[in-house]
């Protein structure tokens, strides 16, 4: 992780601006084995939790598929010429956001 010489000042979802300090990477161990790495991910002291960018997961061609009491993470791989979507993890997220891991490099 590394210091910001300038903070990035971000809206969350209530309307607050809070402040990220740092930037590092962030790997996510999914539940059928594979990994997703995020790189530019910025580190604000003020979250107790994780939040994680739909956009940076589209990044690494994952999606995200949200119902009222659950997410799913779809991956898309790349076979002769056409797109396949694999579900990565369906999770509860019960009001606590979804849970991808917490194996972080």
């Amino acid at each position: 992780m590394k210091e910001l010489k300038t903070p990035v000042r971000i809206t969350i979802a209530d309307g607050r601006k809070i402040d990220a300090v740092a930037m590092g990477t962030v790997g996510l161990k999914l539940m059928d084995g594979t990994s997703v790495t995020l790189s530019d991910v910025l580190y604000i002291p003020e979250v107790e939790g994780s939040l994680i960018s739909v956009a940076k997961l589209a990044e690494k061609d994952v999606v995200a598929q949200f119902s009222k009491d659950k997410c799913v993470l779809w991956r898309c791989y790349r076979h002769g010429g056409q797109a396949l979507w694999k579900p990565l993890q369906v999770e509860d997220s019960g009001g606590r956001g979804v849970s991808c891991g917490d194996d972080i490099s």
